[in-house]
């Protein structure tokens, strides 16, 4: 937004809310890109996971037991979280307070485990989501309808070199794939006048974090000894304020992991070894060849994990879109959305954890994501160990009133699944996004888990949609 006078916010009318349910859930209103307002309803329902259901149907997968507001897992974060409460570190999850997000994100917080708990130099861990066909998502914002869908849309297809799909008592479509290689600590050293990549050594488990996978920085300050040895043209025109960094360079994917070396920065240091990621892709390694094109000034392969990214890391920030510059504020002036702002921006995930927004009944598999010892593993017949989990059935919905006493039903979806095995909880976060109609007078808040509810609340919806107000599909 340039320094001219910014247009009138629209007013939005605020309907009555009412939170029917058990759950933690929060009203409010946003705007779209073009000021086009919608209402956005969010809650949350989290399970404490494990141990095996006994059950004979039940197939080997973790029982879930829905915990009550008492608990953090079932509290809506209004704020993002770093690891080890430092900004500077990966994201551990993000609040919940987005306005929409056009796909559904699927987190895991976890160690990976080496099959039996026997330290090895390398092996693999897997995220599985399988579930029913692929539906619309509902209720998006309507001046963003084919940006956001599109968003969704453009997910890259699985790797060849995923895991195949779990068997049964798996069913649907597989809409999440994902296989990650773990490695030892390792190092790429230089002898010989060539770079190697030594030998990883024996580990039983590796941290899922960002701060392992490949990334990092290259950041000189005066007490540096080699400070003296930097080139001038990679000196910064004025030390950083906060580090008092003289020269400093990042991977802007991942501004908190190893492996970044640049070759002005090893040439100063005069060191020969630097530390391998530990955490990568099958189809991509940073071999030697990777960290070379890395030390001559390509690009690093993308950082692999399990977790979210961060928000300005690339190439998520892109998603803002052009923000423009203002010089002059007024006093109630406010930044607005970019015109070309993609909602994807929301999406916390990398690329290929994210799929369509969920409803429940969808299954996980996490392998040789925790130790033999967690008590929902079991352990199939290569040796390693798997979680199984099947979304509880059920149904989060908003009642809306319309003028004339008239009412209709809408549905949430999941849009955000927390996994974090080491507080041993799942989390999922549903919300809806509706346009603004100056006819809504009331929104309320039902949750239905009882399958007597379920089919109620399921004949209701039908006759709701047969009775829809023109403008509404």
């Amino acid at each position: 937004m340039s320094s001219a006078q910014q247009p009138a916010l629209p007013v939005l009318p605020t309907p009555v809310f009412d939170n029917a349910s058990e759950l933690d859930a929060l009203f409010f209103n946003s705007i779209d890109p073009y000021q086009s307002g919608f209402h956005v309803v969010v809650a949350k329902t989290a399970y404490r996971i494990g141990p095996i259901s006994v059950e004979p149907e039940s197939h080997g997968f973790a029982r879930l037991s829905p915990l009550d507001l008492s608990h953090p897992a079932a509290l809506l974060a209004t704020e993002d979280v770093h690891y080890d409460d430092n900004l500077r570190h990966s994201p551990r999850w993000e609040s919940d307070l987005a306005p929409y997000k056009p796909a559904c994100d699927v987190i895991v917080l976890a160690e990976a485990h080496a099959p039996g708990g026997r330290a090895v130099g390398q092996f693999s861990a897997q995220l599985l989501v399988q579930g029913a066909p692929a539906h619309v998502p509902p209720n998006t914002p309507p001046d963003v309808a084919q940006n956001v869908r599109g968003a969704a849309a453009a997910q890259p297809a699985q790797s060849a070199q995923s895991a195949a799909p779990a068997s049964a008592p798996f069913r649907g479509a597989v809409l999440i794939n994902k296989t990650l290689d773990l490695f030892g600590p390792r190092q790429f050293v230089y002898r010989q006048r060539q770079w190697h990549l030594t030998t990883p050594q024996p580990v039983a488990q590796v941290a899922l974090r960002y701060e392992y996978a490949a990334g990092g920085s290259c950041m000189v300050t005066p007490q540096d000894a080699f400070a003296d040895h930097v080139p001038a043209a990679e000196r910064l025109p004025a030390p950083d304020p906060e580090h008092h960094a003289i020269a400093w360079q990042v991977a802007e994917t991942n501004p908190t992991g190893i492996g970044f070396v640049r070759h002005w920065y090893w040439q100063a240091s005069g060191l020969d070894a630097f530390p391998a990621p530990q955490i990568g892709y099958p189809h991509a390694p940073y071999d030697v060849a990777a960290f070379e094109r890395t030390l001559n000034g390509g690009a690093m392969p993308e950082p692999a994990s399990f977790g979210a990214i961060g928000r300005g890391w690339l190439p998520r920030r892109l998603r803002v879109g052009q923000v423009d510059t203002k010089t002059e504020w007024a006093e109630h002036d406010i930044p607005l959305l970019p015109l070309n702002f993609d909602f994807a921006y929301w999406n916390a995930s990398p690329l290929d954890q994210q799929c369509r927004h969920l409803q429940g009944g969808e299954q996980i598999r996490l392998r040789n994501l925790c130790p033999a010892s967690h008590p929902a593993c079991r352990i199939d017949a290569s040796g390693a160990q798997l979680i199984d989990l099947s979304l509880p059935e059920q149904a989060c919905v908003l009642l809306v009133g319309i003028a004339g006493d008239q009412l209709r039903i809408e549905p949430l979806a999941i849009d955000t699944v927390v996994i974090d095995l080491l507080q041993n909880t799942l989390a999922l976060t549903w919300r809806i996004a509706l346009p603004v109609e100056s006819t809504i007078t009331s929104l309320r808040l039902l949750h239905a888990t009882e399958p007597a509810q379920l089919a109620r609340l399921a004949e209701l919806q039908a006759l709701s949609t047969h009775h829809t107000p023109s403008g509404k599909a």
